[in-house]
């Protein structure tokens, strides 16, 4: 969802508003132009304070491309106030609550994959399940790491890519939660998520996956727009479609104490009936499709697109 936007004019002073132009203007002419990626940190084991263990399986130097915006851990730095609030991390207790009554039965271990700064991987800690959290940021991951802290809860924490998260028969329910799938340029490496998870699923689990389908973005998408993001600064941003409907491609510039800084991300775009495809591609025996964790039909109003599947 997109929330309501005001004009730039009564949000920036008029001084501020022409660095904005300016810097529009540069990354629209250039819409090619992509973040230079952070450094490799890839390294030994790290083990956090307590007893939650965070691991790091290698990145490989290929996998940190120009092109794979999220590799970049400025990115994640910045703009963690505007992607995860605090409202959200409230929010995640009562999804949780919504996707174990989603899948039935009484699982005991759960994967999160893209598990970000720990919003679902806490609340499912908390609920008695082992869990591991995984993702490719850092910045994430001590963010989540730190939350667990606050929550007293053992989680394990592991760096590592998606598509290359692999423990066979480790778990009884996986997640993918708010639109963490499709970054990848290759759309290939996007299928081999679902391999992935397939393989990490014991016999009979269930894998959930919560995006903005193409159906719903095609609903909801506005070409351009700003708002206010408390800790984050001002937004600009500029939607647009790609690649026949395939891809969106977001450029953000936060603007924060008199200073612009632009960031580019873009993702593959899945229809309802795609995903269910790929799943089943990838071996689930069961696919449904949701429009909403709490289990409403996948029509015209619906907000999201969830998928349930489920191995054999």
């Amino acid at each position: 969802m997109i929330p309501e936007r005001r004009t730039l004019w009564t949000l920036l002073s008029k001084q501020v508003y022409v660095a904005v132009l300016s810097a529009l203007a540069g990354i629209f002419m250039f819409p090619a132009r992509a973040l230079v990626p952070a450094a490799n940190r890839a390294g030994p084991q790290r083990q956090a304070k307590g007893n939650v263990a965070m691991s790091r399986l290698p990145l490989r130097p290929m996998e940190r491309a120009e092109s794979e915006w999220f590799a970049d851990e400025d990115f994640w730095a910045a703009l963690s106030p505007l992607l995860f609030p605090e409202a959200s991390f409230t929010a995640a207790w009562k999804q949780v609550g919504q996707i174990l009554t989603l899948v039935g039965g009484s699982p005991s271990s759960a994967l999160d994959l893209a598990c970000g700064p720990g919003r679902h991987a806490v609340p499912l800690a908390q609920r008695g399940l082992t869990v591991t959290g995984a993702d490719h940021s850092l910045v994430l991951l001590d963010q989540a790491h730190a939350y667990a802290g606050r929550e007293n809860v053992n989680v394990e924490w592991v760096a590592a890519d998606m598509h290359r998260f692999v423990r066979p028969g480790a778990f009884d329910l996986a997640l993918n939660i708010w639109s963490s799938f499709g970054y990848f340029e290759h759309p290939q490496k996007n299928q081999e998520v679902f391999e992935n998870v397939h393989t990490n699923l014991k016999a009979g689990g269930v894998f959930v996956l919560d995006l903005a389908s193409k159906e719903v973005v095609a609903r909801t998408i506005q070409p351009i727009g700003c708002r206010e993001v408390p800790g984050a600064g001002l937004l600009v941003e500029r939607w647009q479609v790609s690649d026949g409907w395939g891809r969106l491609n977001l450029e953000w510039i936060v603007i924060k104490d008199g200073r612009a800084r632009p960031f580019f991300l873009r993702f593959w775009l899945y229809s309802g009936q795609e995903l269910k495809t790929m799943l089943t591609q990838a071996g689930f025996a069961e696919v449904q499709i949701y429009g909403s964790l709490d289990g409403s039909p996948y029509g015209p109003e619906a907000d999201r697109l969830i998928a349930v599947a489920r191995r054999a």
